[in-house]
């Protein structure tokens, strides 16, 4: 038996989440009327949510508007930014230079505060293992031109994106033949990433948010599967936002836990322009 997987739909085929696909937008009244009475907390992945997904890792930007935004919004005193993302600290400064912000790294195995403070929930033993898995997998580069095999922590990510559409399920499936037992797999668009099982997710993720700042509604933007366990830990009076998919998932039902649909990165940063411009 290989690997446990948590599969969503990507470009190379369908897949499961939980729930239905979203058709509202989100309702920014609400938004607006819960910051007033409780204070907001945004919540927001990077890759294909902030910024546009990219043809490789390091060619992705958030777009100049929307980081101005992320400032004004720092600097109100009734809304609070936490970033959470799949890509260590160093890559999350880089494609967000904002000062103050909380910020969760490596799918939850990194975490910092505002003040800098910083916590890993890595040790040794897990780092060795992805080290070796990322070399079993390093073949691949050569065996398939357009795979790219990045370790993130003691994670290790297969990208698939610039290979051959016809070939990437061939791909996916001898990199699963090589993954070990005490891995899981999880399947977004055009990358497989595997993590220790019962490793941090970013549903941990959104519980230490809210312990930061309990009383505040959360607002949570993600585009993949990793944001549906965020989405799961969401509460009624909370705000999920599925980000992108429009063209490709529309009308056929895309199942997400999230409950509001945006379009792309640009409607977020749309989105976020209006709620920082909002006087306080």
């Amino acid at each position: 038996m290989g690997p446990a997987a948590l599969r969503c739909r990507c470009e190379t085929g369908g897949g499961e989440r939980t729930g239905v696909f979203p058709v509202r937008e989100p309702p920014i009244t609400r938004i607006r009327r819960s910051r007033r009475r409780h204070g907001l907390l945004l919540l927001l992945d990077i890759d294909g949510t902030l910024a546009p997904i990219a043809p490789t890792p390091e060619a992705a930007r958030v777009p100049r508007r929307t980081l101005r935004a992320i400032e004004r919004l720092r600097d109100r005193s009734d809304t609070k930014i936490g970033l959470i993302s799949g890509r260590p600290l160093e890559e999350i400064d880089r494609l967000v230079p904002v000062s103050g912000l909380a910020i969760v790294g490596v799918h939850g195995f990194v975490r910092r505060s505002p003040g800098r403070r910083q916590e890993v929930l890595w040790n040794a033993a897990l780092l060795a293992r992805a080290r070796r898995l990322a070399l079993r997998l390093k073949t691949l580069e050569r065996s398939f031109p357009g795979v790219l095999i990045e370790r993130k922590g003691a994670n290790v990510v297969l990208h698939t994106r610039k290979v051959d559409r016809a070939r990437r399920r061939e791909v996916e499936s001898l990199a699963s033949e090589r993954v070990p037992k005490g891995f899981e797999t999880l399947s977004g668009r055009c990358v497989l990433e595997f993590r220790p099982k019962n490793a941090p997710t970013k549903g941990d993720a959104v519980k230490w948010f809210r312990r930061l700042h309990p009383k505040a509604v959360i607002l949570y933007a993600g585009d993949d599967v990793t944001d549906e366990e965020a989405f799961a830990e969401l509460r009624k009076e909370d705000f999920g936002i599925l980000v992108g998919g429009a063209d490709r998932d529309r009308g056929k039902k895309i199942a997400t836990r999230a409950r509001y649909f945006l379009s792309g990165p640009q409607a977020l940063g749309k989105m976020l322009e209006i709620l920082a411009a909002e006087d306080q």
